[in-house]
């Protein structure tokens, strides 16, 4: 149903995962790097200890996640990585690591890499700009021979490079310049985008340069190069033509994240703590985590529910929902609403229904160029419709919110008539 919860709320419920698939487990908050858009935080030497990982590995076994990931922090800084890889091997998990590839070649990470599937290694453009971002002059050249050395020692691993983009670093030339380097060693590339979280969460941010983003990587993809745009890059915030790039975030959905001291989150990017698993089940947490889901999604506009492309970003970034800053999911759906009102509030319009048909007691089906079904009360206020009378008249009359309006302008239930005079009572 596109239309119900009085008029202004349209309810969604979020696919009934009974248990994560995967989690990204944060072992340690140490790095030798610091990062400025980093969405750790301010690092310290904070780390899970060995028991906990154990027992905690224990708990997820048993609830029935398939992945994990291992973050930080840089998590072969970990005094005991080994032995917990080692433990989770034996428990028959499929294990990825997030790095930034500096210690690759050391002899523990080289133990290490005999139980990983997976590795994720994070590149900011550049050689000159990666270096200088890190703070390391050796960094780029550490990430090409650790590439080199798993590529040639460990070919069971899946490999990929993970490029954040940035404000400062959207370019045509930092973005090819990794995509070279992936496209040499036949691995594939994922962007993801900077979160107002972290050393970022109190930054004035200006989500523009998505658009240019978006540019550049369907350029790239077009001349032949193997990327993928990671989650919450929603539709709204390019052209049409690159909404084929958009992703939606499924945090909370099928993975969430597990903080060192055990606060479960549904993102690793999040600071919303949705449980502790020291001190309730994750079976708890999680039939918590979707009560929680489906009031954020509820209180998403009607204009965003109703748009043919939720499904694909389902209403952007969890994690900001609510953080009004330009370039984001809610402005964008807020702008876009804006535009489309100043347009059509002081209009006269005329109904194209052909028809209603009552299905039960609370539904109705529109039938028109585009048929829907309706709640009772959208169903009352599309009755009530004045037509001598504009939009903003009948929105004020009627008490409801102008999203509406514009969702049955978008859908064809309504069109604006030329000549003001002719109207439907």
């Amino acid at each position: 149903m596109r239309y119900n919860k009085s008029i202004v709320y349209t309810k969604y419920n979020y696919l009934d995962y009974k248990f994560p698939i995967t989690v990204f487990i944060k072992i340690t908050s140490k790095c030798m790097f610091k990062c400025v858009f980093c969405s750790q935080g301010d690092a310290c030497s904070e780390e899970m200890k060995l028991n906990d990982v154990k027992q905690l590995l224990r708990k997820l076994k048993k609830f029935g996640v398939l992945r994990i990931f291992y973050t930080g922090g840089e998590p072969f800084l970990h005094n005991e990585f080994l032995d917990i890889v080692k433990y989770a091997n034996k428990l028959g998990f499929c294990q990825l690591v997030i790095t930034n590839g500096f210690l690759l070649e050391t002899s523990v990470a080289r133990e290490v890499l005999d139980y990983i599937d997976c590795v994720s290694i994070s590149v900011h453009g550049s050689e000159n700009y990666h270096n200088r971002i890190v703070g390391n002059s050796h960094s780029y050249e550490k990430v090409i021979s650790g590439i080199e050395m798993i590529k040639k020692n460990y070919q069971k691993i899946l490999l990929d490079v993970c490029f954040t983009a940035t404000s400062a670093n959207t370019n045509e030339y930092n973005i090819k310049s990794v995509a070279n380097l992936c496209k040499k060693n036949k691995i594939p590339l994922t962007i993801t985008r900077t979160y107002m979280i972290g050393r970022e969460k109190d930054k004035p941010i200006n989500f523009a340069y998505i658009k240019e983003l978006f540019k550049i990587v369907d350029k790239l993809i077009n001349d032949g190069y193997e990327i993928e745009v990671g989650h919450c890059l929603v539709p709204c915030a390019a052209e049409h033509k690159y909404n084929y790039l958009a992703s939606r975030c499924t945090a909370g959905i099928d993975f969430c994240a597990i903080d060192i001291n055990g606060d479960v989150k549904i993102c690793a990017n999040s600071n919303q703590v949705i449980g502790n698993i020291k001190h309730t089940s994750l079976k708890k947490i999680w039939k918590r985590n979707n009560k929680i889901l489906n009031k954020h999604i509820n209180n998403l506009s009607i204009y965003c529910k109703n748009c043919s492309l939720f499904m694909v970003c389902l209403g952007g970034c969890k994690c900001e929902y609510g953080k009004i800053v330009d370039g984001s999911a809610d402005l964008l759906y807020e702008k876009k609403i804006e535009e489309k009102w100043k347009k059509i509030k002081d209009k006269y319009v005329v109904p194209y229904i052909a028809m209603i048909k009552k299905i039960n007691y609370n539904s109705y089906l529109l039938i028109s160029k585009n048929n829907c079904v309706v709640d009772k009360k959208t169903y009352i206020v599309i009755k009530n419709i004045d037509f001598s009378k504009t939009l903003l008249e009948n929105q004020k009359m009627l008490n409801v919110k102008k999203e509406l309006f514009v969702c049955l302008y978008d859908d064809e239930f309504i069109k604006v008539v030329k000549d003001e005079k002719i109207y439907i009572k």
